[in-house]
């Protein structure tokens, strides 16, 4: 059991939880839960139906990146990051154009896949390279041969000696950037501090009037791939009761049902992974809680 584990989605029908039926209103801005959610269903999920994963925990302190080292007696560097990846970025000769990148993953079994590296050189001096790889693990619900499979990369980028690189691993299990996620929060009593979930990052707000809004702005070359948003007042007083809680994109998109869970010390919205589309662009977050003050 992770936390207190209570998971449920909100919907505009009824639900059936553990053989009984709870009512459900969609959360919006406007609307009021019809029962009291977090604790009678806790009660009820935990007391009939079991403890549903939550992620209420923190994943490994590891940003994603992967790690440069200069080598010595020849021009690059030594590169080292998650999933086992080691390998070389490297010049043979200083007059060559491109940088020659050789590296490969260690995954713990078969089935995984990595994509084509994302490059991208940004127009300045010196010339800022971003390498983006995305991995994908097997399905869990595939059979796997567990041994240690090598899955190699292989890139030429074209910059100059004196380039700067940030080379990035994304995919489930991996950090997602979140030193490339800006996040803006509109009230200045409110704070808020992104950290690793055990499933995807978590923006963990606190909140002290239970009203507010957030701005989050995900890196372009590496988008979120999941978002978790830890509403609390203060350090170990949650908000025990939403009446809304809404996300708009920079492009129009709306939504406002979402998984809610109760986590020790604050409550948690899973966002859908619609809303995280590249597309979308920056999305604002807005919530109200019940016994807001």
């Amino acid at each position: 059991m992770q936390g207190l584990g209570v998971e449920y989605a909100v919907a505009e029908t009824n639900r059936a939880v553990a053989g009984k039926v709870t009512e459900v209103k969609v959360m919006n801005m406007h609307a009021v839960f019809r029962s009291s959610l977090c604790l009678a269903l806790l009660s009820t999920t935990l007391l009939l139906g079991g403890c549903p994963p939550c992620d209420c925990g923190k994943g490994e302190e590891t940003t994603g990146n992967v790690q440069l080292t200069a080598l010595s007696g020849r021009f690059g560097y030594a590169l080292s990051g998650p999933y086992g990846f080691q390998g070389t970025l490297t010049k043979n000769r200083l007059s060559d154009a491109a940088w020659r990148l050789d590296a490969s993953f260690a995954f713990p079994t078969e089935g995984y896949t990595v994509n084509p590296p994302v490059i991208l050189v940004a127009e300045s001096y010196p010339e800022q390279v971003s390498v983006t790889i995305k991995i994908t693990p097997p399905p869990s619900y595939a059979i796997v041969i567990r041994k240690v499979t090598e899955v190699p990369v292989h890139a030429d980028i074209t910059a100059s000696n004196g380039a700067l690189f940030n080379i990035r691993v994304v995919g489930p299990g991996v950090v997602s950037c979140l030193d490339a996620v800006q996040v803006t929060l509109k009230n200045p009593a409110d704070q808020g501090t992104l950290e690793q979930g055990l499933t995807a990052p978590r923006l963990l707000v606190t909140c002290p009037s239970g009203i507010g809004e957030a701005t989050v702005q995900p890196d372009a070359v590496c988008p979120l791939t999941g978002l978790l948003v830890g509403l609390r007042y203060e350090a170990n007083k949650p908000f025990t009761r939403l009446e809304g809680f809404e996300v708009t994109a920079e492009n129009g998109g709306h939504w406002s049902a979402f998984t809610v869970c109760m986590c020790p010390g604050y409550m948690q919205v899973k966002l859908p992974e619609e809303a995280l589309a590249a597309e979308n662009g920056a999305l604002t977050l807005h919530w109200v809680d019940m016994y807001r003050q």
